[in-house]
């Protein structure tokens, strides 16, 4: 998966009276607009698989006032741990050069950053073996007729079963970091670069269900999700157990994992003094103010 680094900006400028005194104001959303324009044509000098979103925050309340604080909250994405730092350190930059600009001042608050999943042969190998002895989820003939209205539901044509039932087996052909990349990220990365580290994948949604839609959230609590889960749980006691019974796939593990240790050094990308974010950190409201539907 993704390396990822998560941040949001604030600028604080001056509030005026947009039409009367405009020149008495400094705006924080022009060194935010500033900043997006910027980072909009740093994409064309960084790595073509590098992910840059962002939304603006916050943007004052009404057109008549220079706004004097806004916000813009980016997420940064690549493969790898590196990239993601030469976009955050030229980012700081950016955002400095458009506080100049405007003559309204920055400041920035990280909220996560993660490294890519480093992944290890031997554990999958592990890992492999159990799934396929285990066997998939068991879904029922409805369970899948259920997966197919979700198929339908967003206007695609079922092609074979809804809730996959094969065995794919990981490429260990391959070796990190040439191998498949997943279009997500996870704080698993960080752990991932610590200590030797087994992934696990289910069929907890029927097939073409995109993220952040409510054909994912539907699913999250259904008989297959739980099936899945389950089946889940089966392939990693069993793995756990083959660890415990054969302490040199431990010591493997280490083996292969201290080799990438000695090409890529780990550290912390979250400074010691960062707290965990919390709900307003993260979204400007406390939870209980969720409007309820």
């Amino acid at each position: 998966m993704l390396a990822m680094t998560s941040v949001k900006f604030q600028f604080k400028g001056r509030s005026a009276h947009a039409a009367a005194a405009p020149h008495a104001g400094r705006s924080a959303l022009d060194a935010v607009e500033l900043m997006n324009i910027a980072m909009n044509y740093m994409r064309e000098h960084v790595v073509q698989e590098a992910r840059i979103h962002y939304v603006i925050s916050k943007g004052s309340e009404a057109p008549n006032i220079v706004p004097p604080d806004a916000e813009v909250w980016y997420f940064i994405r690549s493969p790898r741990r590196t990239q993601v730092d030469h976009i955050w350190n030229w980012m700081q930059d950016v955002a400095k050069g458009a506080a100049l600009m405007t003559q309204t001042t920055m400041s920035y608050k990280l909220l996560s950053a993660t490294w890519e999943v480093l992944l290890n042969k031997v554990l999958s190998e592990v890992g492999d073996s159990n799934a396929t002895a285990i066997g998939a989820p068991p879904y029922m003939a409805e369970e899948q007729k259920f997966g197919e209205a979700i198929i339908k539901s967003l206007g695609k044509e079922v092609k074979g079963e809804a809730f996959d039932t094969k065995i794919t087996h990981p490429d260990l052909s391959k070796t990190f970091p040439n191998v498949l990349v997943y279009s997500a990220s996870t704080d698993q990365g960080n752990v991932s670069w610590m200590f030797p580290t087994l992934n696990f994948r289910a069929a907890t949604v029927a097939k073409c269900t995109p993220f952040h839609t409510w054909q994912m959230v539907s699913q999250t609590s259904t008989p297959p999700a739980m099936k899945a889960g389950l089946t889940v749980s089966k392939w990693m006691a069993a793995s756990a157990l083959d660890c415990l019974t054969k302490p040199e796939i431990i010591s493997d593990a280490w083996k292969e994992h201290n080799q990438y240790l000695a090409e890529t050094k780990y550290y912390s990308p979250v400074p010691a003094d960062v707290k965990v974010p919390s709900f307003k950190d993260l979204y400007g409201i406390e939870p209980e103010a969720v409007p309820k539907k």
